[in-house]
């Protein structure tokens, strides 16, 4: 029986065969495909989840996909409406287990000033993003740290996909509000890929025309990213990073799609390659110690 870490994803938002090759470590990938859409015929990533047994989800996905072999450090990467299967995911009583989780241009929740509704939706984000922010008890007194967590949240300034939900951009602001508020903090300078990064760039959203669910029609033009979209806000402190993106399409869809093509690859390179290459699992949060 061989030990991997492993990185679950959806099709909507999968892990590029050109990162793949860049983890040192044995690392399998597993894609829990596309779900079936749910009414509005938007894919339900909630129901996509709880197929697997809730409340023990991702104990069950590794024991049906492992093929035997034994988990290390687990990851969730989602992009747009796969975030939702991501927070699923970290609110079920696996949700400890995570390691990494990465949610690219996607976190929403509804418009409600309900501190009940709105821990609903954020509160897997806000918990898992306090001990990746400031580490386990025993760093802050000197021990060795075991147990460490990686949170990277990024977002474009897309409207919400219904007038009844907040913006990804108001959520990730509320996310790093809860998880750093009162605490005096110094975000760390960015990695210099996801600033300067000349891999991916230049990147073109070739013009073209989205039809939504309710029947209307978009139409954008085609748009060339020389370098990233500029940075409306930041925070980066321990290993939880929000990221806020400015637009450069006013439609927002060439934004939202830089996001999951280049945004994607430039965290999974400079946050979780970098991270699971330099840190044996038992550093971070490991299944199986």
């Amino acid at each position: 029986m061989a030990a991997y870490d492993v990185m679950i994803y959806w099709d909507h938002g999968p892990v590029p065969d050109t990162v793949k090759g860049l983890f040192k470590r044995p690392t399998k990938f597993i894609s829990l495909g596309s779900p079936g859409s749910a009414s509005g015929g938007h894919p339900n990533f909630t129901l996509d989840v709880d197929k697997w047994g809730w409340p023990h989800p991702i104990r069950n996905i590794l024991s049906q996909r492992m093929a035997g072999d034994e988990p290390l450090r687990v990851g969730l990467l989602g992009f747009s409406a796969s975030v939702n299967g991501v927070r699923r995911l970290l609110s079920s009583a696996d949700g400890l287990l995570v390691d990494t989780a990465i949610a690219i241009d996607g976190i929403t929740c509804e418009k409600v000033d309900s501190p009940l509704v709105r821990g609903a939706y954020l509160g897997p984000y806000v918990a898992m993003g306090k001990i990746a922010a400031f580490g386990p008890a025993a760093e802050r007194v000197g021990a060795p740290c075991y147990g460490q967590k990686l949170v990277v949240i990024t977002n474009s300034q897309a409207a919400a996909t219904t007038p009844s939900m907040e913006t990804a951009d108001a959520c990730s602001a509320e996310i790093a509000q809860k998880v750093l508020g009162g605490y005096p903090y110094t975000s760390s300078p960015l990695p210099d890929r996801m600033l300067s990064d000349t891999v991916y760039h230049p990147w073109t959203n070739h013009a073209g025309a989205i039809t939504w669910p309710d029947g209307g029609t978009t139409s954008f033009a085609e748009r060339t990213y020389s370098m990233p979209p500029a940075l409306k806000a930041y925070d980066y402190v321990g290993d939880f990073c929000v990221l806020r993106y400015a637009n450069v399409d006013p439609t927002s869809i060439g934004d939202h799609r830089y996001q999951g093509i280049v945004v994607l690859r430039q965290v999974l390179e400079a946050f979780v390659v970098e991270r699971w290459n330099r840190l044996s699992p038992n550093q971070g949060t490991c299944v199986v110690v």
